[in-house]
């Protein structure tokens, strides 16, 4: 009799035995699925957004962000705890944010790297982040009053505390004419903050309006003055305002503010003017110094 309890205890070890193999029970083959698993199941951005919801089977993403940002992070979740992460390079811990990522304008392509955590299985996940100008970003869009083609409006452009100054080469005015009779004559606009809204404030010309002396071509403002640089004026030095006799010498006007009105207050011109020294193509101001 004990012959067969023997026989019948090792039959019933083996069929035991087989059981939890076959099982996958008391050992750890249940857990090691687990571990072979590198996929993320979410991607997170610091800024904007993903083009698409994110999909674990997905290698490739892309994602948008406006001009304004300049750097991301990237946080990826992983499947399972034990997944190692790499953000371009950088180690990163599941459900943590990387390092912090620099964006150029246009396409910027970062990798995720992901290992399982028994090491028999990884993936490499493509991350496009395009950094495009958002226009709702750029705040107010200024247009001179009587814009037209060819006037070359921002050419030059200059700011002190809620004043903005744009110059206008191209513009075309008479001196006091809104007429195109003076083709590259030029002009400056003013626009003043009120608020949230800018507005146009005044339109400044040249006394001496000519054809072609580029009025504008060069603007600086500090407070309520303003300095404006036309490097095709032609007047000799104390000749007379309509003297066209030195060809491009150059010259700077000198505009002041009372209230919301603008004054010319003087017209500059080098002691040694001579033709085509192009005085005035380049202005700066700094108090009562031009």
């Amino acid at each position: 009799m004990n012959r067969y309890l023997c026989s019948f205890s090792r039959a019933g070890m083996f069929l035991a035995a087989f059981f939890l193999v076959g099982c996958g029970g008391g050992g750890s083959g249940g857990q090691d699925a687990g571990l072979s698993d590198p996929s993320l199941v979410d991607l997170q951005l610091s800024a904007g957004a993903l083009d698409a919801p994110f999909a674990p089977e997905t290698l490739a993403h892309g994602a948008s962000v406006g001009l304004l940002t300049s750097s991301i992070t990237l946080t990826p979740i992983a499947q399972d705890a034990s997944t190692s992460i790499r953000v371009d390079g950088v180690p990163v811990p599941s459900g943590t944010p990387s390092h912090s990522l620099s964006l150029d304008l246009g396409p910027n392509d970062f990798t995720i790297e992901t290992t399982s955590g028994d090491g028999e299985a990884s993936r490499t996940y493509m991350v496009r982040v395009d950094r495009t100008p958002d226009l709702t970003e750029l705040g107010p869009y200024l247009k001179a009053s009587n814009a037209e083609g060819g006037d070359y409006f921002g050419i030059s452009i200059a700011a002190s505390g809620d004043t903005v100054v744009v110059g206008a080469f191209g513009e075309d005015g008479s001196a006091d004419v809104d007429d195109n009779g003076s083709l590259f004559a030029g002009a400056v606009y003013v626009f003043v903050r009120d608020g949230d809204t800018w507005r146009q404030q005044a339109r400044l010309k040249a006394s001496n309006a000519d054809p072609a002396d580029q009025f504008g071509v060069d603007v600086a403002v500090s407070g309520d003055r303003i300095v404006v640089g036309a490097n095709n004026e032609s007047s000799a030095l104390g000749a007379g305002a309509k003297d066209n006799s030195e060809s491009w010498a150059g010259a700077a006007y000198v505009f002041v503010r009372q209230g919301d009105t603008w004054t010319e207050e003087a017209i500059l011109k080098a002691s040694n003017a001579e033709a085509n020294d192009w005085f005035g193509a380049s202005v700066a101001i700094h108090k009562d110094v031009i």
